[in-house]
């Protein structure tokens, strides 16, 4: 309604069909024109939705994301409105948010996530049981919750597979040489 009200502008790719916001669990994304008005606009329908629920705006937990504006231009609005520039791609809840097919590239924080864990439990001396166990319950585990929300890419499962195999034959990410089942 405040859209329809010019309290503030739709966001151009958006004003086809209306859309002015997404909802997601306990997020809300927001979309409007990348001026300082509609930015300003969206942040008074926003306390007005405080004095009716009480449920008010963390500026410090809130992003803004800009596409296609100079840097200067996007440092105006960040400074008028208070809000900290994003970096795209989003990222909900862990998972990169993109219009076309991740890439490998997209899927990194996965990577470094499984080895960020390897690296927490390489010194501990686990047993065969025990590295079977770490890989099967937990490093998949990552993987697969990636795998329930989007489509990984090939190299990217191979590449988690090839990590938990490293670290159940040798305990680290050293070369599998010798490994006693493929």
């Amino acid at each position: 309604m405040a859209a329809l009200k010019g309290i503030f502008n739709y966001h151009p790719k958006c004003k086809r069909i209306g859309l002015t916001h997404l909802c997601f669990a306990d997020d809300l994304l927001i979309f409007c024109k990348p001026s300082i008005d509609s930015i300003s606009g969206v942040k008074a329908v926003l306390e007005v939705f405080y004095l009716m629920s009480r449920l008010k705006l963390n500026i410090s937990k809130s992003d803004i994301f800009v596409a296609g504006l100079t840097v200067a231009h996007c440092n105006v609005i960040s400074e008028g409105t208070g809000f900290k520039l994003g970096k795209l791609p989003v990222r909900y809840l862990g998972i990169p948010l993109v219009t076309n097919k991740l890439t490998e590239r997209d899927c990194l924080s996965l990577i470094d996530k499984i080895r960020a864990r390897l690296n927490l439990w390489e010194n501990k001396h686990l047993s065969f049981a025990g590295r079977l166990q770490l890989v099967r319950v937990v490093l998949f585990s990552l993987a697969n919750y990636w795998c329930r929300q989007v489509m990984l890419p090939r190299g990217v499962i191979k590449k988690v597979e090839h990590l938990c195999s490293r670290y159940f034959w040798k305990g680290d990410d050293l070369p599998a040489k010798g490994a006693r089942v493929s």
